[in-house]
């Protein structure tokens, strides 16, 4: 409890800490009813006594108290008294929100400019006690600050995790013959559209290409090619996808001559090996009449299951034709259904 002598004028007190209840004292003789006027603060008892609490707001700075008395009830013999309290809190703050992208994080700093010995708990956790807390997610952390004087202040800050551009080429290899002719590959194709695009870079062999599409030319024979798009959505964070583009080796391909659809999941489909390199390939299946019984453009992702419409087709050899690039580069030959 503070007192301070009732006829003084412009009296200081001790520094308290914002936001903290603290009692102040007065003297004057028997039967004196006291006045308490709080600027910055609520006097929540012994207002008209000797003696009040305060409750102090959590805004630092200097305040005044004044305190009025009279005597028995005697406007004549009044008195009045006032003095200085200071408010003091560390100054915490852990600057504006942030953004992050996946994968990421952030360490924040509570920095040192705080009066010792000063101690910090991040998120309420008292193991979280140092001076940097790193985040990983999308959260909202909250730092408490209590120095030397044991006076506590806080802040906090939201910390936004963006997600990453999804970029899909749509397959990792692809494979252009001789005659094909190049296709183009466009930026906004590769995302999905609620990401957006800030910027995108193509590396094609190490050299770099700023164009919103890259246009995919035959390899050379024995050589790979590496595509990779770097593409950056409005939330400013990147991602990427690699392309390789390989020679042309159909001749060297071995296609299975046989299979057996009869639902116990071993050779149940005809599958070609290497045809996902070909994404422009057709497929067409003829029984010994020369009736077609099957078609595909999408090779890889649709293995002939033994069916015509539908309906299983019997035990025979069937005659294939592969056209790798869907313009003429073909390979032929027969496939033997067993059941």
């Amino acid at each position: 409890m503070v007192l301070f002598n009732i006829t003084g004028y412009g009296q200081a007190v001790e520094p308290v800490c914002a936001g903290s209840i603290q009692r102040y004292g007065v003297t004057g003789p028997p039967g004196t009813v006291f006045d308490w006027m709080v600027n910055g603060g609520e006097v929540i008892a012994g207002d008209q006594t000797d003696t009040a609490t305060i409750q102090w707001d959590w805004n630092a700075g200097t305040y005044k108290i004044e305190v009025y008395a009279t005597i028995d009830g005697n406007e004549s013999c009044q008195g009045y008294s006032s003095t200085i309290e200071t408010l003091r809190k560390p100054t915490v703050d852990l600057g504006p929100d942030k953004e992050i992208c996946q994968g990421d994080s952030i360490i924040l700093d509570a920095g040192t400019s705080y009066q010792p010995a000063y101690h910090f708990i991040w998120n309420n956790t008292a193991a979280d006690s140092s001076q940097y807390f790193t985040v990983k997610q999308s959260e909202v952390v909250t730092l408490k600050v209590t120095d030397g004087f044991m006076c506590i202040n806080s802040d906090s800050v939201k910390i936004i995790d963006n997600p990453l551009p999804i970029v899909d080429f749509g397959y990792k290899d692809t494979t252009l013959c001789e005659g094909d002719q190049a296709y183009r590959i466009v930026a906004d194709n590769l995302i999905q559209p609620n990401n957006g695009i800030s910027d995108n870079v193509w590396y094609f062999n190490n050299a770099i290409s700023t164009l919103p599409y890259y246009d995919v030319s035959q390899t050379q024979q024995n050589k790979i090619d590496t595509l990779i798009a770097v593409i950056k959505n409005t939330s400013l964070c990147s991602n990427s996808d690699t392309l390789f583009i390989l020679p042309c080796k159909i001749n060297e391909v071995e296609i299975p001559n046989s299979f057996t659809p009869n639902d116990d999941h071993i050779n149940d489909s005809w599958v070609i090996p290497t045809t996902q390199l070909y994404p422009h390939a057709v497929l067409e299946i003829f029984d010994r009449w020369g009736r077609l019984v099957y078609r595909t453009e999408h090779v890889w992702e649709e293995p002939w299951d033994g069916k015509s419409k539908g309906k299983q087709m019997p035990m025979d050899s069937y005659y294939y034709v592969l056209d790798y690039t869907g313009r003429g580069t073909t390979k032929t030959g027969t496939v033997n259904l067993i059941r």
